[in-house]
């Protein structure tokens, strides 16, 4: 049983709905509305309104359904390796910045710790390395190398901790020839 004392001052109808969000937030014990004047708009889940999938079909426009379909193939097929031109195609639009990190990372073949990339470039915490990093990625996504075996990882090595290292040998050998 929830007991609620209320001291309101006002019409009744502007306070009625309050009461009634007051009542429904103790009976359920869910945060209440910040804004219960504006009405809240139910959409259909598109994947499971069938009139709206077929309208879409109809119209050519891409479904939820047909992404999921396509992300699930593409976690099917195997991801492709790199070659040398590839390699290099995604070297030429990095940042100098990340390009002298990932070289420097290049140059330990089991793994450069992460601790000693933030004090070697001066870096202040984990986001500067991953900001600067990200341009590896966007190389990777705007040159559409996107089934490509993603080129870093992070291994732990007893007594180095966390380290990145190439998964790939084509960046490596790239990177240190």
């Amino acid at each position: 049983m929830v007991t609620i004392k209320v001291e309101l001052q006002g019409e009744l109808s502007e306070i009625l709905p309050i009461l009634i969000e007051a009542a429904r937030v103790a009976a359920e014990g869910i945060k209440p509305d910040p804004n219960p004047s504006k009405p809240r708009i139910a959409r259909p889940d598109p994947l499971q309104d069938p009139e709206l999938l077929e309208e879409k079909e109809l119209a050519g426009i891409p479904t939820m359904r047909d992404e999921l379909i396509q992300r699930n193939r593409l976690k099917e097929t195997p991801l492709t390796h790199w070659d040398k031109d590839e390699v290099s195609d995604v070297y030429d639009g990095l940042t100098i910045r990340c390009k002298e990190i990932i070289t420097e990372i290049a140059s330990d073949i089991e793994g450069y710790s992460f601790y000693d990339l933030l004090s070697k470039f001066n870096l202040q915490s984990g986001k500067a390395l991953g900001g600067i990093l990200a341009s590896l990625g966007h190389q990777i996504k705007n040159k559409d190398y996107n089934d490509y075996v993603y080129p870093l990882t992070w291994v732990n090595i007893p007594g180095k901790n966390r380290c990145y290292k190439f998964v790939d040998p084509a960046w490596s050998d790239f990177l240190t020839a």
